[in-house]
């Protein structure tokens, strides 16, 4: 398929890909599209050196180049800008105790009723209120 153009134009394809996927990645925070993004990078930096790889070549570069930077920055991105970052939105944020039993219970949040857990050991009561420390999935940490 990528055999039918000339070099000229899978250079500028790849780099066009690998800065349309990066462009994208800022609206899904994952880092996937990053890396798979650097792959294309790669493959048009590598054509726009004067390399004469043919489709399969250019194929299988990025897809080692995708392949090796998630391996290798996926993980380190996630630790600095991920959800261990330390930003949540919700923290701090009140919400009213609906109904609880243990550590576990249902609590109303901007109108709605969420799963509820606690690390601490108090039976909290209906209608008291609550503050949001963290968010794991569907579930609200409140104490």
């Amino acid at each position: 398929m990528v055999d039918n153009f000339d070099i000229a134009t899978a250079r500028t394809l790849w780099l066009a890909l690998g800065c349309l996927l990066m462009a994208a990645e800022m609206l899904s925070g994952t880092f996937v599209l990053l890396c798979v993004g650097l792959g294309a990078l790669l493959t048009g930096l590598l054509l726009s050196l004067g390399l004469d790889l043919g489709g399969n070549a250019q194929l299988i570069i990025a897809a080692i180049g995708s392949a090796a930077s998630l391996w290798l920055l996926r993980k380190p991105l996630l630790d600095k800008f991920g959800k261990s970052a330390g930003f949540d939105e919700h923290a701090g944020q009140r919400v009213k105790v609906l109904s609880w039993n243990g550590q576990e219970g249902r609590v109303r949040y901007r109108g709605s009723d969420w799963s509820a857990k606690t690390e601490s050991d108090s039976q909290p009561a209906a209608e008291q209120e609550m503050i949001i420390e963290r968010v794991d999935g569907l579930t609200l940490w409140v104490k």
